[in-house]
């Protein structure tokens, strides 16, 4: 029975290391790919283009080795759940502990994997860090990395990640519904997925909405909408994915925004779909505050006729 195991397992090895390099080689298929249509789309500007490649290469990567962090999490959750039964048997506490270890092995590869592609970004290094702290409990290497992430931020003047940057300097919309140069230094920018969640912001719409750094990353857009709009916003995405149809893609409209001290002010914002299909999709959110006409009054009212603004 031994010899047999041994077997097996020896056959699995190559079986395992073949599936890793079918993996990456797909990774660099798909970043090939999107790299190709984005140099097509942007009309042969190759810079921008590699730009937006690589700002969705690394939302991909972000997203897989934070999937791995949490499953890292929930097997340790599940271990604790294990010994809360009264009858707990050892063949239970083995097979806990082996799933613990599988998943906290399998992120942190992840994990070495992503940093060694993204050396200097902060988002990779503070996670990476968290994952240190809770899953391998070793706080000084923690330590380690969160000081790297915060002497990064302190040279780039704390104004975002590099995705962010180049994202928002390569695409926009202007009233007219055609692209053009975004300045991330006067334009308030948020970047969400097809969920909804905030994935990326810059300083401008942190000052402009009333948040700190790291207080809107994660959470829902529709928390800078009042109602009616926070509560209809998430349907609109999901007809979105289902339809395919876009209702204010590529378009300038005026709307309300809502502060992080409760009260409302008018903004000016063009969305647009910078990557991805269906629930894969990444949209971008250019904000700036609406300009007022002297010689016009404007009024937001609810549908109970309360006044907004």
């Amino acid at each position: 029975l031994h010899a047999a195991r041994s077997i097996c397992t020896n056959l699995l090895v190559p079986l395992v290391c073949f599936v890793k390099l079918l993996h990456r080689y797909v990774i660099f298929v798909r970043g090939q790919q999107q790299a190709a249509h984005l140099l097509q789309q942007t009309g042969g500007h190759a810079e921008s283009a590699l730009d937006m490649a690589g700002y969705v290469e690394f939302q991909h990567s972000y997203r897989q080795v934070l999937r791995a962090h949490k499953s890292a999490l929930y097997a340790q959750r599940s271990f604790w759940k294990v010994l809360l039964h009264s009858n707990v048997t050892f063949t239970a506490i083995v097979k806990a502990f082996k799933h613990i270890e599988a998943t906290r092995s399998r992120a942190d590869k992840m994990y070495q994997t992503v940093l060694e592609r993204y050396p200097l970004n902060i988002k990779v290094l503070r996670a990476y860090a968290r994952f240190l702290e809770d899953v391998k409990n070793d706080p000084w290497s923690a330590s380690h990395f969160y000081t790297e992430a915060d002497k990064l931020e302190e040279q780039e003047g704390a104004e975002g990640t590099d995705a962010l940057a180049a994202l928002g300097s390569n695409q926009g919309v202007d009233a007219t519904g055609g692209t053009k140069q975004v300045d991330e230094k006067t334009s308030a920018v948020c970047v969400i997925n097809a969920t909804g969640t905030i994935q990326m912001t810059n300083k401008v719409l942190l000052k402009m909405f009333g948040y700190r750094k790291g207080e809107l990353e994660g959470k829902n857009v529709s928390m800078l909408m009042p109602q009616p709009y926070s509560g209809r916003h998430n349907g609109y995405l999901r007809n979105y994915q289902t339809t395919g149809v876009p209702k204010i893609l590529d378009q300038t409209q005026e709307m309300v925004a809502l502060h992080k001290e409760h009260y409302v002010f008018p903004i000016t914002l063009c969305v647009t779909r910078v990557s991805g299909v269906g629930a894969e999709a990444m949209f971008m959110g250019v904000m700036k505050p609406a300009v007022e006409d002297s010689a016009s009054v404007k009024a937001w009212v609810m549908p109970g006729a309360a006044l907004l603004h």
